[in-house]
């Protein structure tokens, strides 16, 4: 876990006249396609290694993945018994493998806002303003008054769900469970100060389980 040196920090709390770039994926929902979206990040990514030098996953892993999915597409079409199990399992690991390789590029993009857009381009992936009158899917920000805590908030999906929340010290390599709350929102705590940890959440509804959102990067204070 890099930690952030005090001089940065202290230019990261500094208001700019740069606004934020956030970073996206706009994935497709075909899977055929959304291989082919994995595969184009993963070759740009692998292009501008200078750019990305230590991405989670690697993007051998990330190629794995990728083409374990790939293999598993075709097999549900003959209607093979579990071959659809197997597919959704390998498409949720590339789901994942994508939402911590777009937190990546994220905080690459944030340490060099001047030229965010550029950034996200060379990973394969695109780039929106928030909109200061939409809430985003995710947010999360330091508590002020208590070193170590993250309040994190999430766009509800439904008037009646609760909320499934996870944090990472290590980049995406591990998640770590906290506890679910039926508002969604949450404060997690006991965290290192001076580092940057990634957090994601899922809503459960009366439809079912949703996906892992895609993580947000937050310095912890």
């Amino acid at each position: 876990m890099a930690v952030v040196p005090q001089k940065e920090k202290n230019m990261s709390n500094e208001k700019t006249n740069t606004p934020k770039v956030c970073v996206t994926l706009n994935l497709p929902t075909r899977i055929p396609l959304l291989i082919q979206t994995a595969q184009a990040i993963e070759a740009a990514m692998s292009a501008a290694k200078a750019t990305f030098p230590s991405p989670t996953p690697t993007m051998a892993q990330f190629s794995a993945d990728i083409a374990a999915l790939n293999a598993a597409e075709p097999v549900v079409l003959t209607r093979a018994k579990g071959a659809a199990q197997t597919r959704n399992v390998r498409l949720a690991i590339v789901r994942s493998d994508l939402g911590s390789l777009r937190a990546c590029v994220q905080l690459v993009a944030d340490n060099d806002p001047a030229n965010a857009a550029a950034i996200a381009k060379a990973a394969g992936m695109g780039v929106r303003k928030p909109s200061s009158f939409s809430k985003p899917p995710l947010a999360a920000t330091p508590v002020a008054s208590t070193s170590g805590a993250v309040r994190v908030m999430a766009k509800a999906v439904s008037s009646r769900q609760s909320n499934d929340w996870q944090c990472s010290t290590d980049g995406g390599k591990t998640w770590i469970d906290e506890p679910a709350t039926m508002q969604a929102k949450t404060t997690i705590t006991g965290l290192t100060p001076a580092t940057v940890v990634l957090v994601r959440h899922r809503a459960v509804t009366k439809n079912g389980v949703e996906a892992w959102s895609d993580p947000v990067s937050v310095l912890v204070h």
